[in-house]
């Protein structure tokens, strides 16, 4: 029991020692593995290469295994630069099985065979006046699939070159190989049809026909579906069972796949603009999600068994592809007494980076927390420990680099002002605002709603502070927000205060009052208690008021506007009995 208790005890302080950063990276965000090199990914295949110290050598993320390639060229590259005179290398083709691919040179030269462990060997290409391309090949089961564009023909051969069987070269008609079936299957644009034909034999099997909407075809090798995107629908066809399964797009996937693949139940395809396609049949259900950073293109490759590749340098898994960083940008949070609003001079900061996933989650996270293999910061600020500014006295830039994003800002430290407000909104709507600031500051105040008021004029301070905001009528039942800045855009202040944000109650009535008289030509007079002071605000427009008190008589009555051949014709009357 002791030693089972002793396990237990072990595993837990494992865990607790397990350090935060790392903890941090693996459940919130996909950081995925830097490369060391520049990599080329094999289609259709668990395989990608690199190239380096003069070696091309083959990786199967998925194994967590890489050999070299005992091959002296780079064969990672359409080029070949000065790595002989094979001229680079024209097309990678996997064998169906997954344990070995085909590097297709650029010129007439012999097929480079590769094995899972690195050794090669050299396949002539078949005989013909011109080199006949290799579509497919499927060592396991030593069969290999060409087109003859000079003998206008398919030749199916094994992997020495042996023709077993020529099909004409029809126009409209591609060919493949099947990979669970011994069948060749010939998908014709021209009559919208699918032909099994026996790949033992060459007869004909069965045909069958497509709908006529399909507009690309992508075709998944590892469980033998053909994709066939329409406009309004996807269209997947089953080789084993003949059957085409048909998906709404829902407005989805505008453009073409460049790569498809097959992983734990689901379809995962990458677009021409850079979204991740999830295609899930069991549920007859497609998803788009872009991957694109803002103002950025990148490429995006797919590898067989779970990974998917950005910029031909970072491997991610596919499966949490929504957790991968998108966009970032960084910004300093107060610290200790600061108060939010700017960055103000001689208060404490820290570094911080707010981080959006492709799942559209924003992480605020401190730089300081971020994993270190994959963070740098580049400034000429001294931090304190965890990227700290315990007083900030003088602008400084700063580069945050964070997986395969980075993002620079300018931070230069706000002198902050005193910004007092002396008005109640208690009661609802006000007229005017007051309170005291710096000597002859500009006050700004914004509104949610302005219907009887100008919230866009900003006021001055005296020479002692004092300010008033006098405007229309500002509504109750809002948020209205009053700053100080010495620039219009608060953004661009160099010196500001905190902004205010106040919320205007509903107008409380604890004077009642009728309305006696309404007319222009009698006034407005309304009937309270004897002897009360009513504020009386007329308002002819949003910049054009009056501001006024007068008194009730001894029976209540107080007349608040009388008839002036200068009025409109239509006026707004708020009052206040005080």
């Amino acid at each position: 029991m002791k030693r089972y208790l002793y396990a237990i005890m072990l595993m837990m302080m494992m865990l607790l020692m397990l350090p935060k950063q790392e903890a941090w990276a693996t459940s919130i965000i996909e950081t995925g593995t830097k490369l060391e090199q520049s990599i080329k990914v094999i289609p259709q295949s668990p395989f990608y290469l690199d190239y380096l110290n003069g070696k091309t050598r083959l990786h199967d993320p998925n194994n967590q295994s890489t050999v070299i390639i005992d091959y002296p060229g780079d064969l990672t590259t359409h080029s070949s630069g000065d790595e002989g005179s094979y001229g680079g290398v024209r097309s990678w083709i996997a064998s169906l099985d997954r344990q070995e691919w085909i590097a297709v040179p650029q010129y007439d030269q012999p097929l480079i065979r590769v094995q899972r462990d690195g050794t090669t060997s050299r396949i002539d290409s078949l005989e013909s006046p011109h080199r006949a391309y290799l579509v497919s090949y499927d060592a396991s089961r030593d069969v290999m699939l060409w087109r003859d564009s000079y003998k206008n023909e398919w030749a199916l051969t094994d992997m020495k070159g042996t023709v077993k069987r020529t099909y004409p070269l029809i126009s409209g008609q591609s060919l493949m190989l099947g990979t669970n079936l011994d069948e060749l299957i010939a998908f014709n644009t021209s009559d919208k049809s699918i032909t099994h034909l026996s790949l033992e034999t060459g007869e004909e099997l069965e045909k069958t026909t497509y709908p006529n909407e399909s507009l690309s075809i992508d075709f998944e090798s590892k469980t033998d579906r053909l994709f066939m995107k329409g406009s309004n629908h996807l269209y997947v066809y089953d080789f084993a069972t003949r059957t085409i399964q048909t998906l709404n797009l829902n407005g989805q996937v505008h453009y073409d796949l460049t790569s498809l693949v097959y992983h734990d139940g689901l379809y995962y395809g990458v677009t021409f603009d850079d979204s991740m396609v999830t295609i899930d049949l069991a549920e007859g259900r497609i998803t788009e999600t872009s991957l694109r950073t803002r103002n950025t293109n990148s490429e995006f490759d797919l590898i067989e068994n779970g990974y998917f590749v950005q910029d031909d340098q970072w491997l991610l898994s596919i499966e949490r592809f929504g957790q991968k960083p998108k966009e970032m940008y960084t910004w300093l949070k107060a610290t200790g007494n600061s108060e939010e609003g700017h960055t103000w001079l001689n208060h404490a900061y820290q570094l911080m980076a707010t981080i959006t996933t492709v799942d559209g989650i924003e992480h605020k996270v401190p730089v300081a927390e971020l994993p270190t293999d994959v963070t740098q910061v580049e400034s000429a600020q001294s931090f304190a420990e965890g990227y700290t500014i315990p007083s900030f006295d003088q602008s400084f830039s700063a580069k945050v680099s964070f997986a395969m994003l980075d993002h620079w800002k300018s931070f230069k430290p706000i002198k902050q002002l005193p910004l007092q407000v002396d008005t109640s909104f208690e009661y609802g709507a006000v007229g005017e605002i007051s309170g005291i600031t710096a000597p002859n500051a500009t006050v700004y105040l914004s509104c949610e709603k302005a219907s009887f008021a100008t919230c866009s004029s900003p006021v001055q301070a005296d020479e002692t502070g004092r300010f008033t905001l006098s405007s229309g009528i500002i509504e109750g039942n809002q948020t209205i927000e009053l700053y100080v800045s010495d620039a219009w855009d608060y953004r661009q202040a160099t010196e500001a205060s905190v902004k205010k944000r106040f919320m205007l109650g509903q107008p409380v009535i604890n004077n009642p009052t009728k309305v006696l008289t309404e007319t222009r030509m009698e006034g407005v007079s309304i009937q309270t208690e004897p002897h009360a002071k009513v504020e009386v605000r007329q308002l002819n427009s949003k910049t054009a008021f009056e501001v006024k008190e007068v008194q009730a008589d001894e029976h209540g009555v107080a007349q608040l506007t009388t008839y002036s051949s200068d009025q409109p014709w239509s006026y707004r009357i708020f009052f206040r009995v005080l």
